[in-house]
């Protein structure tokens, strides 16, 4: 009994470390060794975006940053960034991209969320400044995911020891670093993902119809971002087509079931993402063009199809550090070696659980629908690039396709779990652990110049 008891502590406390106290450590770590100063993935526009809702004023086209947030940006500094000097009196003019609010298309209930709470919390104890206690806040958008990608990851009958074992490497995938450390629409893409993998098991390893449920929680994750539905419009075409092959095989009912959750699925992502479009369309002064408008992009040499192919395997990066990277970290001590080991998970992960091939048909459709969204995520982009503006990226980032990694995640769980691979389960996440806080603790702290 006493055994028992032991284990079931033990357990406990190791669900504590791994889901709460980790990401609260390294974010926390990265957010003093970055010290105030903003993220180059557009910060400043979140974060003015987060304060103008917390003030009641939703963002339109044609907008500038508030003063005071721009102000802040002064005296808080961005790496390899000139900014006007702190409480000089700047017009937004002065800034980069002229301190245009050029976000205002996001849907607004993450900011609304994390404005209110971080003005709350700024004006109750003044210790810390807005944007600071907003940046705190994404922290605990990552622990949340943490705590979803937990019972997610149960949904799919995944052992505790697997489920424990991808979550404890989720805090230091480098393309995750921006999310618990900046404030950034990013935040909740681990929930959003969590989400995804939670109705996925319902369709396909309860068999639910599971229509309303699914409605609210894809409302919900395209009314946080655009693209925390390209996981959902994935799953959409892979169930129309299900439906109707198990059709085709006389097994009508769960055929036809599959057909309308496909076609239920896809018209809700669509439709959550065009309201706030619309809304946002009618507002604001039209004339008004995006002050980043070409700096990533440029148009197509030749057929447009031929150039969204050149970037389909961009769904990599979210293996790569690349820009998610700050203050020197690829130069870590060791650090290359996780980065090595975390493509090899991200880029395997499906094709290991395809080749286990372990008879169970919900796996199957999951590595499908991994595999898939993985491919189709840099082509949507693209595609949403070019009917807004004729152009297309150089390269897709990584941070597009956040809320892909639980469906990986999961991949690579059910694989260890299939092995029954207890020295891989428990060795990856501990190199992880121990080569990135390395990393993170050999970076000097930044200090803004001038």
């Amino acid at each position: 009994m006493k055994q028992k008891n032991s284990a079931i502590y033990l357990t406990k406390f190791l669900c504590f470390v791994v889901i709460i106290a980790l990401p609260i450590l390294y974010f926390g770590l990265a957010q003093y060794k970055f010290n105030g100063s903003y993220s180059l993935f557009d910060e400043i526009t979140h974060v003015s975006y987060a304060w103008s809702i917390s003030h009641g004023e939703l963002p339109a086209r044609g907008d500038s940053d508030p003063a005071v947030i721009l102000n802040d940006w002064s005296c808080s500094g961005q790496e390899n960034v000139p900014l006007p000097a702190c409480d000089s009196g700047a017009v937004p003019e002065d800034y980069p991209n002229q301190g245009q609010q050029y976000n205002y298309f996001h849907p607004p209930v993450y900011y609304a969320i994390t404005g209110i709470v971080a003005r709350v919390c700024n004006a109750v104890v003044p210790v810390l400044t807005f944007s600071q206690y907003a940046r705190l806040l994404s922290i605990v958008w990552m622990v949340l995911g943490n705590v979803a990608l937990f019972f997610a990851l149960k949904q799919w009958k995944v052992d505790i020891a697997y489920r424990l074992s991808v979550i404890a490497m989720v805090p230091f995938i480098p393309v995750l670093l921006n999310s618990g450390t900046a404030v950034t629409n990013d935040a909740p893409a681990l929930l959003c993902g969590a989400a995804v993998l939670w109705v996925a098991a319902k369709f396909f390893v309860d068999r639910q119809s599971f229509y309303l449920p699914a409605i609210a929680v894809i409302m919900l994750c395209g009314s946080i971002k655009g693209t925390m539905v390209f996981p959902f419009l994935a799953m959409a075409a892979i169930l129309v087509l299900l439906g109707i092959a198990t059709y085709w095989k006389k097994d009508r009912n769960q055929g036809r079931q599959f057909f309308i959750q496909g076609w239920i699925t896809g018209l809700t992502a669509l439709f959550s993402v065009a309201v706030f479009t619309v809304i946002q369309n009618m507002r604001g002064d039209s004339s008004v063009q995006s002050a980043v408008s070409g700096q990533n992009t440029d148009p197509p040499a030749g057929s447009p199809i031929g150039e969204f192919a050149k970037t389909v395997m961009s769904w990599l990066n979210l293996a790569d550090g690349g820009d998610n990277l700050r203050q020197g970290m690829e130069n870590g001590p060791g650090y290359s070696i996780w980065l090595a080991m975390l493509l090899i998970i991200i880029g395997a992960a499906a094709v290991m659980l395809y080749m286990q091939n372990d008879g169970d048909n919900s796996h199957t459709y999951l590595w499908i629908l991994t595999l898939f969204g993985l491919f189709l995520y840099p082509m949507l982009v693209q595609v949403r690039q070019y009917l807004n503006s004729g152009e297309l990226f150089y390269d897709v980032s990584g941070r597009y396709g956040i809320a892909f990694l639980p469906l990986v995640l999961c991949c690579w769980a059910l694989a260890l779990q299939n092995r029954k691979d207890r020295v891989l389960t428990v060795a990856i996440p501990v190199v992880a652990v121990i080569l990135s806080f390395v990393c993170m603790l050999s970076i000097p702290r930044f200090v803004l110049v001038g």
